[in-house]
């Protein structure tokens, strides 16, 4: 996935995917169990969102190739702790 987004032209969708789900979660705070960590959440990713452009395609290339030199159980560490936030997220919506 993250060979995927190294093309240049998948920057946008990882910003807009970023923007979308942050709004989302802004948006829909009050309707969750824990609005204080939707909100987190959702200026986290529009955090994550905005450091995209800002950071310029050249730098996220790096850091995206910093990521792949990562051995397997390090992604694998973090690819857990993501799918613990989405988790959380749709405990929260329900």
């Amino acid at each position: 996935m993250l060979r995927w987004f190294r093309n240049g032209r998948h920057y946008g969708l990882a910003i807009m995917l970023r923007l979308l789900l942050g709004l989302a979660l802004l948006f829909g705070a009050r309707a969750t169990r824990l609005p204080a960590l939707s909100i987190a959440l959702g200026l986290l990713l529009l955090l994550a969102a905005t450091s995209i452009p800002v950071l310029g395609e050249e730098r996220a290339g790096r850091a995206l190739d910093w990521w792949l030199a990562r051995p397997a159980r390090w992604l694998r560490a973090w690819g857990l702790l993501v799918t613990a936030l989405g988790v959380t997220a749709c405990w929260l919506a329900f």
